[in-house]
């Protein structure tokens, strides 16, 4: 990726919550309006949950397919079994420590 399309990335993503800091300490909205916003916002949040978890989870599946058929190499001298097992509890380990910290900062602000 290019420096210009990385600005130009960051820059929008900088309008989106530059703008829409404001709109959230709106008093009034219509009910619906309201609604609308978090519908939007829920998706957003969903679709980055997606993007990233099937990004995380490609070493994992790499692991996998190496441990069943031949040919494919492990790092460090390691098993294909014991490579494939450590690569997914990191995987578990990060989603789990993750999203509890986020509960635990939720319980606590």
């Amino acid at each position: 990726m290019s420096h210009l399309s990385a600005s130009l990335l960051g820059a929008i993503a900088g309008a989106t919550i530059f703008i829409g800091l404001p709109i959230g300490r709106v008093r009034g909205l219509p009910r619906r309006v309201q609604g609308f916003l978090n519908a939007l916002a829920t998706g957003v949040l969903i679709f980055l949950l997606w993007d990233i978890l099937s990004h995380a989870s490609t070493p994992v599946e790499n692991y996998f397919t190496g441990m069943l058929h031949p040919g494919y190499g492990t790092p460090f001298g390691l098993s294909k079994v014991s490579s494939f097992v450590t690569m997914a509890v990191a995987f578990a380990g990060g989603l789990t420590v993750g999203l509890l910290g986020l509960i635990y900062f939720n319980a606590r602000v």
